[in-house]
């Protein structure tokens, strides 16, 4: 009699064994349809959000203005987000870069960018980029060219006068 009990007993646990299998392996599967679905609707609602999927992937404290049909990179740091070396010329950089935008943005005729102030920008962007070589200085550098470019649209350099 021990024996049919026994041979029941080990058939049963086997057959248990197989169905908890079964619904392990479903759970993990409905977990893993569940997190691909998530993914796929946050990358499409991401992608709708920006517009198109074409959108430039911006850098940590990088953000886009846009003036005159044209999109360019600002890049602003909090100074508590420093550390190590660079910070306070990285700092003064960006408060000159500051004032060309409020200045840009001030009046649509007046210059954005004297010589002098060009001058001390390129100045504060070679230091910032001896005291830090390892910064992100592209946001910089971009939206310096476009200031320089939107001065020049403001007011052209006059060609010299042809001689006869």
């Amino acid at each position: 009699m021990k024996y049919i009990i026994t041979l029941a007993a080990a058939l049963t646990i086997q057959q248990a064994q197989a169905q908890i299998s079964l619904i392990m392996n479903a759970t993990r599967a409905a977990t893993a349809a569940a997190t691909l679905a998530a993914r796929q609707k946050k990358n499409k609602a991401a992608h709708q959000a920006a517009g198109t999927a074409t959108t430039p992937v911006l850098g940590r404290g990088v953000t886009l203005f846009t003036y005159r049909g044209e999109n360019v990179q600002r890049k602003r740091t909090a100074p508590e987000t420093f550390k190590g070396k660079g910070g306070p010329e990285i700092q003064a950089l960006e408060a000159l870069l500051e004032q060309r935008h409020q200045a840009l943005l001030a009046d649509s005729t007046a210059s954005v960018m004297t010589p002098e102030q060009l001058t001390a920008l390129t100045t504060a962007a070679r230091t910032a980029a001896t005291a830090r070589p390892d910064w992100n200085y592209a946001p910089y550098q971009q939206e310096l060219a476009f200031y320089r470019k939107e001065e020049e649209r403001r007011h052209p350099a006059t060609p010299p006068a042809a001689t006869k």
